[in-house]
């Protein structure tokens, strides 16, 4: 990472010939917001109504995603970089703009909101004044986009405002790079209309019938020093009726100009707020300045509001004084990525099942809930027991609870979700199968149509037991064993055992890549072996077993069953995967022919001599491989307390293949990008080359497990260069300077990464306390 986004990372204060590679993103209830760093919008996306077979809409000044273009990789990339295009060319959003030269911009997420607050502030220099915006989205969906704007000399001044508002509504892309099932695609028209409101308010709607879904526009132009209202000119709401191909991009802004005289003070707020289309034609938003943008949502942690000090205090955050010592890089990290899953991926729903949470991979990219992607994003939340957060926020005792009740919500709700509203049931071949679909859109439906993937039946029994093991909440994990997804899934699962192997097989990795001829796919079913022994101790609990024995086929003793499960995987992974690699071993790089590893896939049906037989392949989204060791994989018997060292031995071997550089041809690990001596050369995955951040994330954890401080030291530079300058990590990022190339928005590895940072964040917050 240049020095320039590092300092971003550090201070967050962008100049205006320099923007950021990412937008700005906050969000609540599953309404989320994308800004530039003026705070102007470039996207607003809401859930649709739980019978919407939508699922997401979206409110942008770009066109629908081509539906026709869904299967081709090339055009998806591109639509996912229009934030970033138009960040590159200092676009500016929907919203309000001001004329005049503007100087640097310091942006801030309010440390209280869970991610629903940002704020924005720079000087005009031309007028002398000063500018702070703040974006929020309440708890009713609305999003507030408002400005304040300060005459900071003791002349009158007139200033130039312009509104753009011009954007369309449709449905969310989910474009995918392996796309795997369709979505309906609505009608690109959409229908608008504007009012007069109170006060000299403008109102407009734009909607998309057949979405079912619209976004109400109101805005407000109040002179708070005066306390007069300040008409709204027509013009910005564009021509009234139905657009076909939408949205009409005026040549330039609507502008008008507003005078403020010496010290005065203007608020300027747009209230965006998306509904479905059956909602009361009336907004319900208030159209009184100090009640839908009162002072609150600009003022600074300390509660002042004064401009005059805020000016002397934005000078000071330029020049880095302001600095809080708390805002350390790893603090930075843990809470953007906490307070992104709280407010841009989880999204509530409510259908006559009852009241669930589905949790997104991220909210622009790919808004769907993936169940693999959503255990790792909700295992940071779990780590963050009410102790933890009374360690991390100790002089805020009412935050910290507010957090706990949240993620308690999240993380039941979410399973409600996955095993009373996701749809699992499915017909193939004449036969009704039971399993988790890829992925989802947030209203329950599967996105992907029969594909099934082993590792993705695991992590939302995973995900039950270890909920369990931190809230316990007997009533909640009875009515779980209960229901018909969890018997008919698991039984489905167990019956997809390989009577020779002793394994299971997947049509696909957990990178969401074909498996080809190597059904059989080590990290699946190593997960499978942790899943099963970790449901087998949930289901012989005491409390349990009544229900258990109902949930696994009538077995008297259904915990026993999955156990003997399980040791069957083990002794089948380790008999059939195991295989043999050249080893680079220390920085000498003297070479070990012939150690064991583990390979990535097998194909039974060719010979024990045939070098086709296994694929030797570690990716960045194998993560049950690196957790082997964790879990116990390693240990002789169940009850040793040390790991057996050939078993050690093996696992090593086959981690330290997987992170050394080197060509394919010669037998190294063609998923490792780079040849050693780039800055960020690291594991990657098939389908979207260059380095991973969760790559960065898998060689920092391993080096650590095995003490290797060299390693560690190496993985965590990387980490720390790749870091967006909000503390989040994209995809995948440039070999040479860690600026993503890849999906901008990416929750999971950045979850990892902060959850493996809780305990030292803890350390620092004590530390000062001392």
């Amino acid at each position: 990472m240049s020095s320039q986004s590092s300092d971003q990372l550090k201070n967050r204060t962008f100049g205006q010939d320099l923007w950021p590679h990412k937008t700005i993103d906050i969000g609540a209830n599953g309404v989320t917001v994308s800004a530039n760093p003026l705070g102007q919008i470039y996207q607003i996306s809401a859930p649709l109504a739980a019978a919407n077979k939508f699922g997401i809409m979206v409110a942008a000044p770009w066109p629908q995603f081509d539906h026709s273009q869904r299967t081709n990789p090339k055009y998806v990339r591109e639509f996912r970089k229009i934030p970033e295009r138009l960040l590159s060319q200092l676009r500016s959003g929907l919203g309000i703009d001001f004329g005049g030269r503007k100087g640097p911009v310091v942006t801030r997420h309010v440390r209280d909101s869970m991610g629903s607050h940002a704020q924005f502030e720079y000087r005009i220099h031309d007028s002398d004044s000063f500018v702070q915006t703040a974006l929020k989205v309440r708890n009713d969906g609305t999003v507030i986009h408002a400005s304040k704007i300060s005459n900071m000399s003791s002349e009158e001044q007139t200033i130039s405002v312009s509104l753009d508002v011009a954007f369309a509504v449709s449905r969310a892309g989910y474009g995918q790079l392996t796309d795997r099932g369709a979505v309906d695609m609505p009608d690109a028209s959409n229908a608008l209309n504007s009012i007069r409101g109170h006060n000299g308010a403008g109102v407009l709607s734009v909607e998309n019938r057949s979405l079912g879904g619209r976004v109400i526009v109101s805005v407000l132009f109040y002179n708070t020093t005066t306390g007069q209202y300040i008409d709204v000119n027509e013009l910005p709401f564009v021509q009234r009726g139905v657009q076909q191909n939408p949205p009409h991009r005026p040549t330039e802004r609507a502008s008008q100009l507003i005078r403020i005289k010496p010290w005065e003070t203007m608020k300027l707020i747009v209230l965006f707020h998306p509904e479905d289309i059956s909602a009361s034609d009336e907004f319900a938003g208030g159209d009184r300045a100090d009640e839908t943008a009162p002072d609150t949502l600009f003022t600074y942690q300390d509660g002042n509001s004064d401009p005059k000090i805020l000016v002397q205090r934005h000078i000071q955050d330029l020049s880095g004084f302001n600095r809080d010592p708390a805002e350390t890089i790893e603090s930075t990290i843990l809470w953007a990525n906490v307070n992104y899953i709280l407010g841009c991926c989880s999204v509530p729903i409510s259908s006559s099942q009852g009241h669930g949470t589905c949790c997104i991979a991220d909210h622009f990219a790919l808004n769907l809930g993936w169940p693999r992607d959503n255990y790792w994003q909700l295992k940071l939340l779990r780590q963050l027991s009410s102790s933890k957060l009374e360690k991390l926020l100790p002089n805020n005792h009412e935050r910290a609870r507010q957090y706990d009740e949240e993620i308690r919500q999240i993380l039941t709700n979410h399973l409600f979700w996955l095993f009373q509203m996701a749809v699992t049931e499915i017909e193939i071949d004449g036969k009704v199968r039971h399993f988790w679909r890829r992925s989802y859109l947030v209203n329950g439906l599967p996105k992907d149509g029969e594909v099934f993937q082993l590792d993705t039946q695991c992590y939302p029994f995973l995900e039950f037991c270890e909920y369990f093991e931190t809230y316990g909440n007997d009533s909640f994990i009875k009515f779980i064993l209960q229901s018909g997804s969890f018997r008919n899934i698991l039984q489905d699962l167990l019956s997809r055992r390989d009577n020779v192997t002793n394994l299971f097989l997947s049509d696909e990795t957990p990178a969401d890549d074909e498996l080809g001829d190597y059904k059989f796919h080590l990290s699946s079913n190593i997960l499978l072996w942790h899943t099963l022994r970790k449901l087998a101790r949930l289901l012989s609990c005491p409390q349990f077993r009544p229900v258990a024995r109902a949930a696994v086929n009538g077995n008297n003793h259904p915990w026993e069953a999955l156990n003997n499960f399980a040791a069957m995987i083990k002794e089948g992974v380790l008999r059939n995967f195991k295989s043999c690699r050249d080893i680079t071993h220390g920085d000498v790089g003297q070479r070990r022919a012939d150690q064991d590893i583990l390979a990535y896939g097998f194909d039974p049906s060719k010979k024990l001599d045939d070098p086709m037989r296994y694929r030797h392949y570690h990716d960045g989204n194998d993560m049950p491989t690196l957790y082997a060791q964790e879990w116990g994989f390693l240990k002789g018997d169940d009850g040793d307390t040390c790991d057996d060292a050939d078993l050690r031995s093996l696992w090593g071997n086959t981690l330290v293949w997987a992170f050394t550089p080197g060509p394919a041809s010669s037998g190294f690990n063609s998923g490792y990008q780079g040849k050693g001596s780039e800055p960020f050369h690291g594991l990657g995955s098939d389908h979207s080359p260059g380095p991973w951040t969760l790559g960065f994330f898998q060689e920092w954890r391993f080096a650590q497990m095995v003490g290797d401080e060299a390693r560690e030291r190496k993985a965590w530079k990387q980490i720390e260069g790749s870091a967006q300058f909000d503390g989040t990590f994209s995809e995948a990022v440039d070999i040479t300077t860690g600026v993503c190339t890849s999906k901008t928005w990416f929750s999971w590895p950045g979850a990892m990464i902060a959850e493996n940072l809780i305990d030292t964040v803890i350390d620092q917050v004590q530390k000062r306390a001392s």
